[in-house]
């Protein structure tokens, strides 16, 4: 699993009340999909908020890394 791909899993963990929130089945299930996924198969599954989020995330820091 690449550096992007644990980002988007990450922010589906934290979206809507975080990870408290999040069955075990549901992160098992997102977990599993993300380790058999390149970046842009798990864009998709993100809404247009957290896309978003995403893609500030690596404006800011992706850039930075390959300097």
């Amino acid at each position: 699993m690449d550096l992007e791909t644990i980002v988007m899993f990450c922010i589906l963990m934290e979206n809507n009340g975080g990870i408290k929130d999040k069955a075990p089945g549901y992160i098992q299930e997102k977990y599993e999909a993300a380790k058999r996924s390149r970046p842009q198969d798990m864009l998709p599954l993100l809404d247009k908020n957290n896309q978003r989020k995403f893609q500030e995330w690596k404006k800011l820091w992706m850039y930075k890394e390959e300097k």
